[in-house]
């Protein structure tokens, strides 16, 4: 009786070991998730990308990557096998190959970690690789990316400055060096030089450019502020002579016949036959008609 009691209990409690997709839990009654999961809010998830085993408690095995390390890596040169992304750039395998360069530099191509300006220059800070094209990878930041974050839960690791705070979180929850923080965050988005050119490419030639181009759109400017005012000036004085002359009479001036007043010629002599002559004067005309 005992034995078949025994075995009914194991057929019973068989089904329990199998994990349950619904609950998270391989259901052995004390709760434990299976291997590659994790307990987290009330229930097992599986591990994050590149780590494995009971409580996600190991790394990808070398040359395997991704979700449940199910994936190899296959890199080229400079890259190395990263367990949550595959092959990503190595910033010392860089270095290593920057300086073996620069020691032995004989051509005018440039080094690794460099840009070609006028000459060579070395990568800004947060970026490296050929032309300085690649930023840095996840959790590296500076000079060639050789620095390392340690962020607490509320920062992010800015490639060029290393933690800063995430504007993302709730704004209760805000550091109290805000203020240094948002100067931060905006000299890291804003003074990058545009298309991640490197700030060495900008050279004498852009300013002095820039201050030319200014000076020569005040000039013009100028001219054409100048000119609109001397038609304004043109056409307010027009308006006025027209005004001026639409309005104004002469009252004050008599007006009379030119008949009135008798003419300057001698009245002609008929007895005598005589032609008439212009008066030479006006006195010579009162002496005529006083006689």
């Amino acid at each position: 009786m005992r034995s078949v009691l025994v075995i009914l209990l194991t057929y019973m409690y068989l089904p329990t070991l199998k994990f349950d997709p619904s609950i998270g839990f391989c259901n052995d009654t004390r709760g434990i998730c299976c291997a590659s999961y994790v307990y987290q809010d009330g229930k097992c998830i599986e591990c994050p990308a590149g780590t494995f085993r009971y409580n996600c408690s190991s790394k990808c095995p070398e040359n395997y990557y991704g979700r449940l390390c199910s994936r190899k890596c296959d890199c080229s040169r400079y890259h190395v096998c990263n367990p949550s992304k595959g092959c990503i750039i190595d910033p010392y395998v860089l270095k290593a190959e920057y300086d073996s360069c620069v020691a032995g530099k004989e051509s005018e191509r440039c080094c690794i970690n460099q840009w070609k300006a006028e000459r060579c220059i070395d990568c800004w800070e947060g970026y490296i690789g050929e032309n300085c094209r690649q930023p840095c990878p996840d959790e590296r930041f500076g000079h060639f990316c050789l620095e390392l974050c340690n962020c607490s839960g509320n920062e992010i690791c800015d490639v060029r400055y290393g933690c800063l705070a995430n504007f993302t979180q709730p704004i209760a929850s805000f550091p109290k060096d805000l203020d240094r923080s948002l100067i931060l965050l905006f000299t890291a988005n804003f003074t990058q030089p545009i298309a991640s050119f490197p700030k060495d490419l900008v050279n004498w030639k852009t300013p002095v450019g820039l201050a030319l181009g200014l000076l020569f759109s005040a000039f013009i400017l100028a001219v054409i502020i100048k000119f609109k005012r001397k038609q304004r000036k043109i056409s307010n004085l027009n308006q006025t002579n027209v005004d001026i002359s639409t309005t104004t009479t002469i009252s004050e001036v008599s007006q009379v016949k030119v008949s009135e007043y008798p003419t300057l010629l001698r009245v002609p002599d008929m007895d005598n036959g005589n032609q008439s002559e212009a008066y030479s004067t006006f006195n010579d005309f009162k002496t005529c008609s006083e006689v």
